[in-house]
Parts: C-alpha cells; sequence; structure tokens
C-alpha cells in the first residue's frame, strides 16, 4: 500500500464540509510525513490550505517510491461519503499504489455505538486528472503572535448567528489587538478586543497609552474626559475586507474541525491581519485539527 491510515471521522468531515464552500475540485499532496491540501477559489480571494501530519494520526503508513503522490478528486464526491460520519467515528484511507485510479475510505463507526458487532463501510474515492503537473505551493502557518484569539464557541457565535440585509455583504475590521465584523444592517454586527468606538453595544473608554504603545496610538488620543481617563475617536484599523455573506457563513465550521480541548487551548481560532506588496489587504485565520494538524484559510475582499 502506498498510504494506509486511520484518521479521526468528525473533523475530517467537517474540514471537508468547509473546502466545499468555496472550492470544486481539490487535490491531496500525500507524503511521508503526512497529507496536505493548497486551493483558491476561482476568483482568488479565498485560499484553503491544511497539514495532517502523520506521526501525529491513530495510524499512518506510507510505503512508496514515490516521494510525494498527488491525488485529485472532486469535493462533492468526499463530500456525499464522508455525510453519515457521527462523532467518535474514524475514517481508513487507504491508496493501493501512488497511480491507482482511487482511495478506498472506510468508515468505522464509535465502540460505543456499534454494540457488540463491529461497523465498517467502505467507499470509493474516485481519482480525477486535475492532480498532473499541479502548481503546489507548501504555504507556511504563521507562528508569530495572532492579532486576535477567538475560542472555537465564540468564532462559532459569529459566523453562524451573523445577519444581513439588503446586499449580503459583510466588512471586516482587523486591528491591532481587536476584530469587527459589521453587516450591512444598521447596527449590526460584533466585535471583540480594542477595536476603539467600534465596540457594540459599549461606548469604548481606554486608558491613557503606555509608553509601550506605538507612536500612531499615542497621537490619537484626542480627549480626557477624566482623570486619567482618555477616549479614543479614531483608531486605524490594519486592514478591511468587503466579504460575501456565504463566505463568513461557511466558518462556522471551525468549531467541528477543532479539539474543544480547553485546556491545551487547541480550539483556539487565531486571526492575523497583514498587507501584501503592502497594498493588498488579507487576514489569515488559522486553527487546529484535533491534534493531527492545522487548517488555516486566507481571505481577501472579494468586492471593491
Amino acid at each position: 500500500m502506498a498510504l494506509d491510515c486511520i484518521l479521526p471521522g468528525y473533523p475530517i468531515r467537517y474540514l471537508n464540509d468547509l473546502i466545499k464552500s468555496t472550492n470544486v475540485l481539490g487535490c491531496l499532496k500525500i507524503t511521508a510525513d503526512g497529507i496536505s491540501y493548497n486551493r483558491s477559489n476561482k476568483t482568488g480571494t479565498v485560499l484553503n490550505r491544511f497539514v495532517i501530519r502523520g506521526k501525529q494520526c491513530p495510524f499512518w503508513n506510507f510505503n512508496s517510491e514515490v516521494p510525494e503522490i498527488y491525488f485529485g478528486f472532486q469535493i462533492t464526491d468526499l463530500y456525499s461519503i464522508l455525510q453519515g460520519v457521527k462523532k467518535g467515528d474514524t475514517v481508513g484511507f487507504v491508496l493501493p499504489s501512488p497511480d491507482a485510479a482511487f482511495i478506498k475510505i472506510n468508515i468505522y463507526v464509535s465502540k460505543k455505538k456499534q454494540g457488540t458487532t463491529p461497523q465498517t463501510t467502505e467507499r470509493i474515492l474516485r481519482r480525477t486528472q486535475n492532480d498532473s503537473n499541479v502548481e503546489y505551493t507548501d504555504l507556511e502557518f504563521p507562528t508569530h503572535e495572532p492579532n486576535v484569539i477567538l475560542s472555537s464557541f465564540q468564532a462559532f457565535g459569529v459566523f453562524g448567528g451573523i445577519k444581513t440585509a439588503g446586499k449580503q455583504r459583510i466588512t471586516v475590521r482587523g486591528y491591532k489587538n481587536g476584530i469587527v465584523f459589521a453587516t450591512d444592517e444598521e447596527g449590526g454586527g460584533y466585535s471583540f478586543g480594542d477595536v476603539g468606538p467600534e465596540q457594540f453595544g459599549i461606548g469604548n473608554i481606554v486608558p491613557p497609552p503606555s509608553s509601550s504603545d506605538d507612536e500612531t496610538q499615542a497621537s490619537e488620543v484626542k480627549k480626557e474626559i477624566a482623570p486619567g481617563v482618555f477616549i479614543i475617536p479614531q483608531q486605524r484599523h490594519i486592514i478591511q475586507l468587503n466579504l460575501g455573506f456565504q463566505t463568513v457563513v461557511a466558518l462556522k465550521g471551525f468549531r467541528n474541525i477543532s479539539s474543544c480541548d480547553k485546556s491545551d487551548k487547541s480550539d483556539d481560532v487565531r486571526f492575523y491581519f497583514d498587507k501584501y506588496d503592502g497594498k493588498i489587504e488579507y487576514m489569515i485565520i488559522c486553527v487546529k485539527i484535533e491534534k493531527i494538524g492545522e487548517f488555516m484559510t486566507i481571505l481577501r475582499s472579494d468586492q471593491s
């Protein structure tokens, strides 16, 4: 076998659901180290990447003379296979040879649910031709401190609960240590962290800037409203993205691919804001795939 591995089923199911929202064709890169994936949508405004590390999987065996195997597939084909996967189930992937026409997928029902009779469902994921000569760039996951960290529960509350009207657009503004999701409904949205006057529900009164704060923020303190209490009427955001409603809502699946293990903060959803070439604003969102890997999506405005 070129590949024989077992993965936790529930996060893999919802990982594919996340990808399905923006990708039609997928391609897995399989090596001795694990499985990885890079794909953008047609407009190049959403890029999905994940890495599954073989050594961290319940079972992993890679035995191929070809060091890098590319396996193209239809996202909807894998979606239909994994829809029956429940919490506690595991999923086995078997690739008979590097050029095999299929991956055999075994779904193992959780022992808690199967009773005395083992239950295994075997399905076939057919190979497509979009894996030949694929342009594949292994993007590095951010290692520096994120601008904002939300729990998977908080992120689910935003992505699953946000409502829009009219144009079905959502504006995301990223700050040094805060984030705003603003809808086209007047006053609608969510804010987390230090976002100046954009904080929803409460006027954002902050203490005077310390000497460690950057000069830009210090220069923006305009008014002392009480002894030692200042208000910042304007705090410049790092990025501003204009995103479609469905793009944002699809991200609620983050909650189902993380481990929800609060002790090691492995369910944290991390947000990074930056500009490419000093001009193109983008946001990176990262989350752990249980204890076996990591997923990130890179978003930039899909409408000027």
